[in-house]
Order: C-alpha cells, then sequence, then structure tokens
C-alpha cells in the first residue's frame, strides 16, 4: 500500500518510508517547491482504506467503511491543525500538504533542513 520511491504525491517526491503505522505510512520526500527534504505523514488507515489502480489516490475499502475513513480523516486533519498552532514548541515547520488523492498529508520540516 506504500508509494514507491520516485512516486510524486502532490509537490513531493518520495525518497523512502521512515514509518508504517496503523492508520499512516510516514515517507521521506524532497519537497520540489521548498527544494528541501521532508517528512510527510499520509493518511492511510490500512483497515478502511486502499490504494487505488492508479497508485496515487487512496479510497475506502467498501462503502461500509467510507464513513469511519471519513472520520479519520477528519481526525487526522484536525491533529496538523492543532500540531501548526504549537509550531514553535515542535521546533518544526508543520503543514497540511494539499492532497489531490483523497487522503490527508502532513509535512514536517526539521530544524536542520531534514525531514522530522
Amino acid at each position: 500500500m506504500r508509494c514507491q520511491q520516485g512516486r510524486i504525491i502532490g509537490s513531493h517526491e518520495v525518497q523512502s518510508v521512515l514509518g508504517i503505522g496503523g492508520f499512516s505510512i510516514t515517507y521521506k520526500a524532497y519537497n520540489r517547491t521548498l527544494e528541501r527534504m521532508v517528512a510527510v505523514k499520509e493518511y492511510l488507515p490500512s483497515t478502511l482504506a486502499v490504494r487505488t489502480l492508479n497508485r496515487t489516490t487512496v479510497a475506502p475499502r467498501s462503502e461500509g467503511d467510507a464513513r469511519d475513513y471519513n472520520y479519520g480523516l477528519k481526525r487526522f486533519l484536525d491533529e496538523a491543525r492543532r500540531s501548526l498552532r504549537c509550531e514553535s514548541a515542535l521546533k518544526a515547520q508543520l503543514g497540511l500538504a494539499p492532497s489531490d488523492t483523497t487522503t490527508g498529508l502532513i509535512t514536517g520540516i526539521g530544524q536542520d533542513g531534514g525531514g522530522n
């Protein structure tokens, strides 16, 4: 279900996988707009969603999963917004990445310019 190296997600080019959890995948990626490495956390709950045939879009596994998927996506994006409010405390730059993949993306940039 993870993206392949070189895959483009929004303005990010996936370099590698940093971690996989039950509801998301975190990638090390190159942000072509910022021209720097970032960490991109993609909302992709393994029990509720699948990557579609085009390998970029994410969709609920079934119509029955859509409600829970959308609820989780809202919570995921709410978490990102809360993190943005604490940006200085985190000592990182966070952002909600625009997504045309029907999933949520959170971008983090570490103090040293590398991804978190």
